[in-house]
């Protein structure tokens, strides 16, 4: 199943449009918000957010609500824009350096699991639950 997470009312309306045009029934969306996701405890497998991090409210707490909905071998995997000039994305002054995004995955209760480095603009790092 999966919990498609969006800040956007508007935008929610849509997937449910479009959803329910294609007939798909293993998806729901939530509406989240820029500090919490508003998912189920325990439920997720894997969370994915690409491109999202840079516009949080309260990083931290979106986090910590977030490893909550991890299941006990949950995964968060995050690819985020690299702190630098690149072709595309956000201003420099907008991104969340990876050591940043780090230290508040921390403070959420989250530790690296993974890196991977294919990704000529972007980090992507696969984060779980602490113990």
């Amino acid at each position: 199943h999966v919990y498609a997470v969006e800040a956007e009312p508007e935008v929610i309306a849509v997937l449910r449009g479009r959803l329910a045009a294609a007939g798909v029934r293993n998806v729901t969306p939530v509406l989240g918000s820029g500090d919490d996701p508003a998912l189920p405890p325990g439920r997720c497998d894997l969370a994915l957010m690409v491109n999202v991090y840079h516009h949080l409210d309260d990083r931290v707490a979106f986090l910590r609500r977030l490893a909550r909905a991890l299941a006990p071998r949950g995964r968060l995997a995050i690819v985020e824009w690299a702190a630098r000039e690149t072709p595309m994305g956000p201003p420099p002054r907008r991104r969340v350096p990876r050591e940043t995004m780090l230290r508040e995955a921390r403070r959420a209760g989250l530790v690296p699991a993974a890196e991977h480095r294919f990704l000529p603009h972007q980090y992507f790092l696969m984060l779980r639950r602490g113990r």
